[in-house]
């Protein structure tokens, strides 16, 4: 069987996806791992450095309107914009049998042979964010948040090889043609929230509920870390799979994630993983990988609204001129 993992990032992102690569080759080695740069090829990288990974930049891929994309998405909604896209190349171009897509701010720590025996009868498995109710009963709570960006975290997705996969991935790439926006009050964030419809609109999806997957800061009010013979248990009993440092910087080791920067690590087991790899991404070149601008975003955020304003306001003289046009017409 031709397995695949893949992620997707920036140049300023690679010290994460060689880390990820790392984690992958030593508990899963039957996996080929893929990078796929959403970025241009900077000759001050050597790239060399990612000798034993797959490497590709986007242009490569050549995919259909590409360009459009890259014109109005930010870098992470750009990022994630081209990601069923490379599903399909991936399909198309590796004679692959299951394609498993990972984020590249995550650490594998166990095999993935849970998740493999699940696409035997199913076409894709989704992890939650949650598993549990949140115990607090303020508003608003995570669990209103996670009905904003998506039940399920696309930092992870796992698919295997049939016509249903290919139909799934048809839709996916026409949403994110043209909605693939970080703009939460619209009903849109970014490739995430359109998979809270896959079990619906389409079957054989499985959700996995499984307290080792995707565990993150998200999820922690209902999963505790302890250490059993050098290897992570969540809640005692689960063997930890993967872990998802969202937001994480090893520049500020003590804060979980920026998101929450009142957040900090407390518990020593939990401290030491994220200590580790920590570690690891500075052994990957962190500091230098994280100070280069992605080649495709060259607006600036003001920039990006004197656009939109440009734009508003043609249409505005658009309507102005047909106005007047109509009043001379009258006139006459």
């Amino acid at each position: 069987m031709n397995k695949v993992i893949f992620t997707i990032c920036s140049n300023n992102y690679l010290a994460q996806a060689k880390t990820l690569g790392d984690s992958i080759k030593k508990t899963n080695s039957d996996y080929e791992f893929i990078i796929f740069l959403c970025d241009k090829r900077n000759e001050q990288i050597d790239y060399s450095f990612f000798k034993n990974m797959s490497l590709y930049f986007i242009e490569e891929l050549q995919i259909h309107s590409f360009d459009v994309m890259k014109s109005k998405y930010d870098i992470t909604e750009l990022n994630t914009a081209i990601k069923p896209f490379i599903f399909q190349y991936i399909y198309n171009n590796f004679n692959a049998d299951t394609v498993f897509y990972i984020d590249p701010d995550v650490e594998l720590y166990d095999s993935l042979n849970i998740i493999e025996k699940k696409l035997e009868n199913n076409i894709a498995v989704l992890t939650p964010h949650i598993l549990q109710p949140i115990k607090e009963n303020a508003f608003p709570t995570l669990e209103n948040s996670l009905m904003l960006t998506g039940i399920y975290n696309l930092g992870f997705l796992a698919t295997k090889k049939c016509q249903d996969i290919d139909k799934m991935l048809d839709w996916w790439t026409k949403r994110l043609l043209v909605g693939c926006y970080n703009r939460r009050h619209l009903g849109a964030f970014v490739d995430q929230l359109p998979m809270t419809f896959l079990p619906i609109f389409f079957n054989n999806v499985s959700v996995l509920k499984h307290y080792g997957l995707n565990v993150a800061h998200w999820n922690l009010h209902e999963r505790t870390l302890s250490r059993n013979e050098g290897k992570y248990i969540i809640n005692n009993k689960y063997p930890l799979i993967f872990f998802h440092f969202s937001g994480y910087s090893p520049l500020k080791p003590d804060i979980i994630t920026k998101r929450w920067k009142n957040c900090l690590l407390n518990d020593e087991v939990l401290k030491q993983l994220h200590y580790d790899y920590a570690d690891k991404m500075l052994a990957n070149k962190y500091e230098l990988f994280k100070n280069y601008k992605c080649a495709y975003i060259r607006n600036s955020w003001l920039e990006r609204k004197l656009l939109y304003t440009q734009s508003v306001l043609l249409f505005l003289m658009k309507k102005i001129d047909t106005i007047v046009d109509y009043i001379r017409t009258k006139n006459l």
